[in-house]
């Protein structure tokens, strides 16, 4: 059986209001196509990282404007620069994301 990588969507709300949970087809292909594995798209918001972290067997963090803002994890930094778009109310749909399972240390190998 292939392995399951999760592939974080990012969020978007097109200027019809429509709420998207997207991912660029390069990230699907690239698991798919360059490991044989099977791209599962979680949703950016309403799962619990324990519930994600306990069903795949990897994850790809793509990176988007809709990263955490650095304030979500304790730091005073400005992070993204104000002009640029961003997602500040990321870890607000994901409140146990910064310091949540992902950020904790795995098992020692």
């Amino acid at each position: 059986m292939a392995p399951l990588v999760g592939i974080i969507c990012d969020f978007k709300r097109q200027p019809d209001g429509m709420a998207e949970h997207q991912v660029g087809d390069e990230y699907v292909s690239a698991i798919r196509d360059g490991t044989g594995a099977l791209p599962f798209l979680i949703p950016a918001a309403g799962l619990a990282p324990s519930d994600i972290l306990a069903r795949v067997d990897g994850l790809l963090f793509t990176g988007a404007v809709s990263n955490v803002e650095p304030f979500h994890y304790g730091s005073d930094e400005a992070g993204s620069d104000p002009d640029a778009p961003s997602d500040g109310g990321r870890g607000q749909r994901h409140p146990d994301a910064a310091g949540g399972p992902a950020a904790r240390p795995g098992p020692s190998t």
